[in-house]
């Protein structure tokens, strides 16, 4: 029922709508907006974090006159976002995040098969059902790895492979040097580059229709991962090991919170690792767990269970999420009794 809603949407909009795209600031985010914007022409694009879907949100776009809104590759844990941005805006979620609540109603179209594909896929399936986007198969792929989702849409990981020449097998846990490997954490980073900058369109504008074209974000990468290279370095002698898990705080140069718990935390698939980073008042976590044998989402939601201004999200293996500064010693002490 939900495709046939998607399909009306979609036919319906004119030069008249002022449609918004918002979208996840990590590459399933970035690939999801550039399937998405090849269909649809939106006149507001914003990549934001969860923690980002609030009041000041809903102003801008009001203030866009947005009638339209599109969200692709978001968390959403407040259900009064959507209410609030259904009296001026009808609206198309998809996504692939595990929610609590079913978000269809008269105003807005909510597409989620689960949590066993990627959002960039997602799109591509729907949005190639009105125009033909094969051109992008490439993209859907790195973005599946990048996300971990590979196991569902495993024919079109391995017909893409096969389609570029990269012999690998389809593997997001893999650490090897294979075609798609590189040009996957090529984007990673280079979307790690930009974010910090505050500028993710550029990644957007540079992400071209042939098969790894990518422009300047190769040198964008390189910075990044030097970076990196140097802070696991910095992990293995500073992390504190409290109640089994590693926990470490640290000041990065680039937004690389996300990346490096994902490089660190498969030295040892066993270990939980929460990495701890300041922005702003807050500190921003990023919690990992290879083997799934502790689920991130419910760590956090206990970590950060009843704290102000503290929010949280993501999958099993790993998850997000932020909280004020002054509540730091509380965290690591709920962490030693959980």
């Amino acid at each position: 029922g939900n495709e046939k809603r998607f399909f009306e949407f979609i036919s319906k909009l004119n030069d008249k709508d002022k449609i918004a795209l918002i979208t996840h600031t990590d590459l399933d985010g970035v690939g999801a907006a550039k399937i998405v914007n090849e269909v649809v022409k939106t006149d507001f694009l914003r990549f934001i974090d969860y923690a980002e879907i609030n009041d000041s949100l809903l102003k801008e776009l009001k203030q866009n006159k947005i009638n339209k809104l599109i969200i692709t590759d978001i968390s959403i844990t407040e259900p009064g976002f959507v209410k609030k941005a259904e009296k001026f805006a009808d609206i198309l979620m998809i996504d692939h995040h595990l929610f609590q609540e079913d978000f269809n109603t008269e105003k807005t179209i909510f597409l989620n098969p689960g949590s066993e594909y990627c959002a960039t896929y997602i799109c591509y399936y729907l949005f190639s059902k009105a125009q033909d986007l094969e051109k992008y198969d490439w993209l859907v792929a790195c973005a599946s790895l990048s996300d971990y989702m590979t196991e569902k849409n495993k024919p079109l990981m391995e017909s893409v492979y096969k389609k570029y020449g990269d012999p690998s097998p389809v593997d997001p846990t893999s650490t090897e040097h294979t075609l798609f490997n590189d040009l996957k954490n090529d984007l990673d980073s280079a979307i790690v580059y930009w974010k910090t900058k505050g500028n993710l369109k550029k990644v957007l504008d540079e992400i071209g229709e042939k098969f790894a074209d990518i422009g300047t974000l190769r040198e964008n990468a390189k910075e990044v991962e030097n970076e990196i290279k140097t802070t696991i370095e910095k992990f293995k002698e500073e992390k504190e090991e409290i109640n089994g898990r590693y926990f470490w705080l640290f000041e990065p140069k680039f937004r690389i919170g996300s990346k490096l718990n994902n490089l660190i935390s498969k030295l040892k698939p066993n270990k939980t690792h929460i990495l701890v980073r300041p922005h702003g008042d807050k500190y921003v976590l990023s919690a990992r767990r290879q083997d799934k044998e502790e689920n991130m989402v419910e760590l956090l939601k206990k970590l950060l269970s009843g704290l102000g201004g503290a929010n949280s999200g993501g999958h099993i293996p790993a998850a997000g999420g932020h909280f004020l500064k002054k509540d730091l010693e509380k965290v690591k002490e709920r962490l030693k009794s959980l």
